[in-house]
């Protein structure tokens, strides 16, 4: 009898452990597809990602402050990296970059500027292309008007109605329910 349940005792845990070997196999089958499908998912928003950020820089055609190590005309790496996503943008449209400086001394934006342009130069940019000049970039922007209509509707307070039209209509909401 003491052998019989000893023996059920390791049937059963031999069961267990080859339930659980069958169940990571399936596992196992599974997540490269699910793995293949992210990275896909990745691959698009990262392309999407990228344009909305390309028409964004073309819109500001500019450099800031913040693309300089402080107090000097050199780029820092932030710098060196948006002029790099400008590159394709400048030589395929060309047009103007924009210094934007709070440091007005007319010394320090032209070393800037010719740091931009020899910066460009060098990683290929046709120079009778771009204009590098101080000042605010030409985009244009948003007038006082839109911008205080924007931010009302950005904080009206939610009533019922923009609730119902947020979840779906209806008191289950998003979850269904009654409409």
């Amino acid at each position: 009898m003491k052998s019989t349940g000893l023996s059920l005792l390791f049937l059963s845990f031999g069961l267990s452990v080859l339930m659980g070997c069958a169940a990571q196999e399936k596992k196992d089958d599974v997540t490269p597809l699910r793995a293949q499908s992210m990275s896909e998912m990745r691959l698009e928003l990262s392309m999407t990602h990228q344009a909305m950020t390309d028409s964004a820089l073309m819109h500001d055609m500019s450099l800031a402050d913040i693309h300089f190590v402080p107090h000097t005309s050199h780029l820092n790496l932030l710098g060196m990296r948006r002029l790099d996503r400008y590159v394709d943008l400048l030589n395929e449209y060309g047009g103007t970059l924009y210094l934007e400086s709070v440091d007005t001394r007319e010394e320090s934006l032209s070393q800037r500027r010719e740091q931009v342009v020899a910066y460009l130069d060098d990683v290929g940019v046709e120079n009778d292309r771009i204009t590098v000049a101080s000042g605010v970039s030409a985009g244009s922007g948003m007038s006082a008007t839109e911008a205080i209509e924007v931010k009302k509707q950005a904080y009206k307070p939610k009533t019922a109605e923009t609730l119902t039209t947020l979840t779906g209509g209806g008191t289950g909401g998003a979850m269904g329910g009654t409409k």
